[in-house]
């Protein structure tokens, strides 16, 4: 059996190489972001740290299924909004 996968509406291509092991028949190979909209992290400079303005969530933050807010949590400025990177409810996190 081979793979195909069409990027773009383009012509299919095989990605037979891509596949890392076999999966039942019944299954469907995907790339993540076919299932999902996948949002990097922020990117900021250690100079702007401060004790206010938008708490940047890291992996301390995300234990067990839950999310703990810490003292020691970091704060950029205002201007690192990003409206794609704020965390709602239903959201899945992954570290």
């Amino acid at each position: 059996m081979h793979y195909y996968e069409s990027i773009n509406g383009g012509e299919p291509a095989c990605i037979d190489e891509q596949i890392p092991f076999d999966i039942p028949e019944s299954w469907e190979w995907v790339k993540l972001g076919t299932l999902c909209f996948v949002v990097s992290g922020t990117s900021y400079n250690k100079g702007d740290v401060r004790k206010d303005g938008i708490r940047i969530l890291r992996g301390g933050n995300i234990q067990e299924e839950m999310l703990f807010l810490q003292d020691s949590d970091v704060y950029v400025p205002h201007s690192y909004k990003d409206e794609e990177k704020n965390v709602r409810k239903g959201d899945i996190i992954l570290v």
